[in-house]
């Protein structure tokens, strides 16, 4: 690439006659071509993190909404960022791993694991991905799917050691959780998969959110992709779609369409009257009833056959 760089200028400026280049000229030209390479990908993750994730650090961790036994875990990626999470034991053969949305941090889903745990009899593990809460680092997708592999080592390595041979593992990703769950579920053979609110992928979100944006220009200056659309395929567990049929920030339609490419057992689960993010408030107790009658058939049926 630096033998390329340095022909271009060469070409360029020999085609003017008062111009003659030496070895010092192209390498100030060749950083100066750099630099303007990387600013450019600076400006790129600069915008991702503008538009894209919209974390909260240093919260104040209050657990007494925990109802089971729970452990503060930090635990390190395989480039070296240290991340936090929560394992709520609720005594069972289930655990499901929390690939949350894209903004604020665990602390904002306490409630929820708490009582996803004591309804549907799962343990549950949840962390913060790269720049969210406690964990270290900056948020980017490369980086998040490798927070979700570290995630998911760190279960597999406890409920191999703590439980028996009959230990389930459930990927659950939320909105942006989704595509982390999705391309988890692709790397990895979990028990089952459950996705709420996904995306098709980001730039099919961004032109819902910036219609008068142009495709091309969003696809230019947002590097993330999460292209669910296409994860969705190289799944083979039972997969669950949830999705409120008023989500106003990522159509249901995108839900759907998710669904209707998976190629598994799958159940879609659309809740009457709910919005992106209270989707359990507004259903109540048939929420999590929904979850866990899809759980329970699935490892019916495998125990059966």
């Amino acid at each position: 690439m630096v033998a390329y760089a340095f022909n271009f200028i060469d070409d360029m400026f020999f085609k003017f006659p008062y111009v003659k280049t030496n070895f010092w000229v192209n390498i100030f030209f060749v950083i100066i071509l750099a630099l303007l390479v990387m600013g450019y990908q600076i400006r790129l993750i600069a915008l991702d993190r503008l538009f894209v994730y919209f974390p909260t650090k240093y919260a104040s961790y209050d657990y007494s909404q925990l109802s089971d036994e729970y452990e503060e875990i930090f635990f390190e990626t395989r480039d070296g960022v240290i991340l936090h999470g929560v394992f709520l034991d609720g005594q069972s053969d289930l655990t499901v791993i929390l690939f949350h949305g894209n903004a604020g941090n665990i602390v904002d889903r306490l409630e929820y694991i708490s009582l996803m745990s004591s309804e549907i009899g799962v343990n549950v593990f949840i962390f913060d991905y790269r720049g969210y809460g406690l964990s270290q680092g900056t948020p980017s997708e490369s980086g998040l799917y490798i927070d979700g592999q570290a995630a998911v080592d760190l279960v597999l390595t406890r409920i191999n050691f703590t439980k028996d041979e009959d230990s389930k593992l459930i990927l659950f990703g939320r909105s942006l959780g989704s595509s982390v769950a999705l391309k988890m579920a692709g790397m990895y053979q979990p028990s089952l998969v459950i996705i709420e609110a996904p995306f098709t992928s980001i730039t099919d979100l961004s032109r819902k959110t910036y219609p008068y944006i142009p495709a091309f220009v969003i696809k230019n200056i947002i590097k993330a992709r999460y292209e669910s659309s296409s994860m969705v395929a190289g799944i083979s567990s039972p997969l669950m779609v949830i999705h409120g049929d008023q989500d106003s920030i990522v159509p249901i339609g995108m839900g759907k369409h998710i669904y209707d490419l998976a190629t598994v057992e799958k159940d879609f689960y659309k809740v009457e009257g709910a919005g992106h993010n209270d989707t359990f408030v507004v259903a109540g107790s048939e929420y999590f009833g929904r979850i866990g009658a899809f759980i329970e058939s699935k490892f019916n049926r495998s125990q059966s056959e």
